[in-house]
């Protein structure tokens, strides 16, 4: 009897003894599985290739489960801004090229990606490139890709009205005479682009930069004047209208020649000119002798890794993954524009997908002299001066030499409110 209780009891001793090894696998196996948030904006096609990509890293790393946090850019903006603000972000996170300077002046605002280099390939990029994500001598951001602005045509229309391109500022200003329809334009702005241009055609003649890479503003009251002035012979001339486009002009209404936009957007015009049966073409800018012209560059947008994770390697592999990997190169083609990342180019050659409008007019051109455009200038405050001085101009509110002044103090105003 009492070697069977011994029995007995021996037989529990070893279930427990069983069952707490099994709870302890199964905690350090917990322990080891790790949950990461990643963040970007944009559309569903964008959506519907990250997610693809992210499913394609869960299967590589099964012990790293992400958690995709999306949405359109409105919105999106102000909500990463109180996540920041909060310590709350996510752990890795698609920024735009102005939150360098809007949340890491010094370079302590997100993780140093130089100290996750043994899973990050930053070889694959050039100096440039990461110079671009760099703040006071610490990686803070990878561009993703670069972006740059140029003309899309019509190219219907334009053969309609027998244009070819706009080679010249002068052959813009006169081109309204070619268009018999009244409900048609030469070109039409987006109320960004619409200040993007004629600070272009300032710039070429002054050698300035409307913004300089200290903050402060380069134009002075006479450059305002100037850039006011040529936009508001646009509208005059009636080469634009006065009520300006509302986000980037994708052409597809078939009520102007051109639109002037970045090349991330070749992708949206090209496909929705396709889908009107119309085609779609590009150009550089105008310039005073319709040779060498001016174009404005700035990274399209970065990655970047909280610098509160508490799984920085999980997070870099995820990033070297999106960036780098052969496989994710393919899924995402071009819809963050044309990659920075020499692997990514070399798998997209692999599988002849470097083609396209977005492809031929990001390719480098040695008539254009790009000009990298200040992260001060995607400021949204700095726009909005910059929108409302175009608005009282091209509506006739003011004259453009009244409006410079204003226009001059408010924006010293505003810069000096984002420095400090």
């Amino acid at each position: 009897m009492y070697k069977r209780i011994v029995a007995i009891l021996m037989c529990c001793f070893t279930s427990l003894s069983i069952y707490g090894c099994q709870s302890n696998n199964n905690k350090d196996k917990l322990e080891d599985s790790v949950t990461i948030r990643f963040s970007w904006w944009g559309g569903e096609s964008r959506h519907d290739k990250t997610m693809e990509v992210i499913q394609k890293f869960e299967e590589k790393y099964p012990n790293i489960m992400v958690k995709p946090e999306f949405a359109e850019w409105t919105g999106f903006n102000k909500k990463m801004s109180m996540n920041i603000a909060g310590n709350e972000e996510p752990d890795l996170m698609q920024i735009n090229y102005d939150w360098l300077e809007a949340y890491s002046k010094d370079g302590s605002g997100f993780y140093d990606l130089n100290s996750v280099s043994d899973v990050l390939k930053l070889d694959n990029y050039s100096k440039e490139i990461l110079k671009y994500g760099t703040k006071n001598n610490v990686l803070n951001g990878i561009s993703i890709s670069m972006n740059k602005q140029v003309f899309y045509y019509n190219e219907d229309l334009a053969k309609k009205y027998g244009i070819e391109k706009f080679n010249t500022w002068d052959e813009l200003l006169n081109s309204r005479s070619k268009i018999s329809d009244e409900n048609e334009y030469p070109l039409e702005l987006d109320d960004v682009s619409a200040w993007s241009l004629p600070t272009a055609y300032v710039q070429e003649k002054t050698g300035k930069d409307f913004i300089k890479d200290d903050g402060t503003l380069g134009f002075n009251e006479e450059d305002l004047k100037d850039l006011l002035t040529f936009y508001k012979t646009l509208v005059d001339n009636k080469v634009i209208p006065a009520t300006l486009h509302k986000g980037a002009n994708d052409l597809s209404d078939n009520k102007s020649v051109a639109g002037f936009s970045w090349t991330s957007d070749a992708t949206k015009i090209e496909g929705l000119m396709k889908k009107n049966n119309k085609g779609a073409g590009f150009s550089k800018l105008p310039s005073v002798d319709g040779k060498t012209s001016l174009s404005y560059v700035k990274p399209s947008m970065l990655y970047a890794i909280s610098k509160n994770t508490e799984h920085p390697k999980e997070a870099a592999l995820l990033l070297n993954f999106i960036l780098n990997d052969e496989d994710a190169a393919k899924v995402l083609g071009f819809d963050r524009g044309v990659p920075s990342s020499s692997t990514a180019i070399k798998a997209l050659e692999a599988d002849n997908k470097l083609s396209g409008l977005q492809y031929e007019a990001n390719k480098e051109d040695s008539s254009v002299k790009e000009v990298l455009i200040s992260p001060y200038y995607e400021n949204t405050l700095i726009q909005s001066v910059c929108i409302d001085a175009l608005n009282k101009v091209g509506y006739g509110k003011t004259s453009p030499e009244q409006c410079a002044k204003e226009t001059y103090d408010n924006l010293n105003r505003t810069l000096d409110n984002i420095r400090k």
